[in-house]
């Protein structure tokens, strides 16, 4: 049984969500995180069984039907994609209900909102910047809340290929510097990033994000691609490392972990998608 239920109300009055809508989309935003994943049509979803959701949210309902009814509630509102696959219920957020949790975009619109309200001249002066706005955001829509804008020479060598590619099936995206680190590793490994690769991807970062790993952390290896099995044999050979003596001192190989590391990731190099 989850045993803290978080309601976010602005969200929750902004889309016209009742009580039970809310703790239930609350809920299955949060699933991503811990329960099974799965590819269907190059997407991916969680698996949440009704059965699953009346375990966990008893205060909800106890009932399958109800369960069945508010998912398609929410799907109708456009917070989830909802399907049967092999006889199992999974649940995918959209890209609106991945704004659950963030407070920047209300506040922005409030504040377009209201500029717009003061004259016609400064109304049309808004909607101008929102359209701007807009095209930055459509070129570059993960890191919207950045301030790192490329210079006209920058733009030429930025990502744009990689960029235009769907990062939804991720649990977070990486910092830009190790995103575009690990864009250029594939590129100089001659790796064609694909929609098909970073779905791929999306299910290692996701099993590796259980295991405590952020998206940073498995992508600022130096690998072209990433799966959990990786990271998880460079740790096991850094810690069966041998130690030794160091005058009277016991310490660690100087660049031990590092150079089998290293050793590691060569036979690693030559792993594609």
């Amino acid at each position: 049984m989850q045993f803290t239920i978080r309601i976010n109300q602005a969200r929750a009055l902004e889309w016209g969500l009742n009580v039970q809508q809310a703790v239930l989309f609350d809920f299955l935003y949060g699933c991503p995180s811990w329960a099974d994943l799965t590819e269907v049509d190059g997407k991916i979803y969680t698996f949440v069984s009704r059965t699953k959701i009346i375990e966990e949210l008893p205060l909800l309902t106890d009932k399958p039907d109800t369960a069945y009814r508010l998912l398609c509630q929410l799907q109708k509102l456009g917070l989830i994609h909802y399907i049967k696959h092999n006889g199992q219920d999974l649940v995918a957020v959209t890209d609106l209900g991945k704004t659950w949790n963030r407070t920047d975009d209300a506040k922005g619109t409030e504040k377009n909102s209201s500029a717009g309200n003061d004259s016609e001249k400064s109304g049309k002066k808004s909607e101008q910047t929102r359209k701007k706005i807009r095209k930055t955001s459509e070129k570059n829509p993960t890191y919207q809340n950045t301030n790192n804008q490329p210079t006209k020479d920058q733009s030429k060598t930025r990502t744009t290929e990689a960029e235009r590619l769907d990062y939804s099936s991720w649990p977070e995206m990486p910092s830009r510097q190790v995103f575009d680190d690990w864009v250029a590793v594939r590129k100089d490994k001659k790796l064609k990033l694909t929609q098909t690769a970073v779905n791929r991807i999306g299910l290692e970062l996701h099993k590796a994000a259980q295991h405590g790993y952020s998206v940073d952390d498995c992508l600022a290896q130096g690998w072209g691609g990433f799966k959990l099995e990786w990271l998880l044999n460079q740790e096991n050979t850094a810690q069966q490392l041998p130690a030794f003596s160091r005058g009277n001192q016991p310490g660690p190989l100087p660049n031990g972990n590092r150079r089998t590391r290293d050793m590691s990731i060569s036979e690693m190099l030559n792993a594609q998608w």
